[in-house]
Formats: C-alpha cells, sequence, structure tokens
C-alpha cells in the first residue's frame, strides 16, 4: 500500500494552515506524527515562558478531519 498525503494544521497561540501537507505510511505513523508536531510548537512556545494549547488538526485530501491532538503546554519553575 502507497503513502497517502496528510495536512497538519496547527492552532492555538498561532494559526498555521498546512497548504503542502506530507506522507504518511499508516495510523500509527500518522499519529506519531501529529504528536510530535505538537510537542514541537510546545517547546517552541515553553521558550517564551507561555503556557498554551495547541491543537494539531489532521485531514485527508478531501478535507476530512482524520485525526485531532491536543496538548497543554505548562512549565512551572520554582
Amino acid at each position: 500500500m502507497g503513502m497517502l498525503l496528510y495536512f497538519f494544521d496547527i492552532s492555538g497561540s498561532v494559526r498555521i494552515a498546512d497548504k503542502t501537507g506530507r506522507h504518511v505510511r499508516d495510523s500509527l505513523d500518522l499519529r506519531a506524527q501529529a504528536l510530535m508536531e505538537a510537542a514541537s510548537v510546545a517547546a517552541r512556545e515553553s521558550r517564551h515562558g507561555k503556557e498554551a494549547e495547541i491543537v494539531v488538526t489532521v485531514r485527508d485530501l478531501t478535507g476530512a478531519v482524520c485525526l485531532r491532538v491536543r496538548m497543554l503546554s505548562q512549565v512551572d519553575v520554582p
């Protein structure tokens, strides 16, 4: 089976619509890539000391939502 094209839209403190997409092997890879994308955005936001809720919405070629990942980024430094 070939790799399918999916789009990873980001929302939270920023909104980024994925216009190019990326090819994904299967549903496990899709989930892993969405989680990595959310974690990457959370790491960038934490550099600015911001608490953020990051949402990665994954769409297929038809625009149908296949997966949504929500991640809360909060860093407490005593």
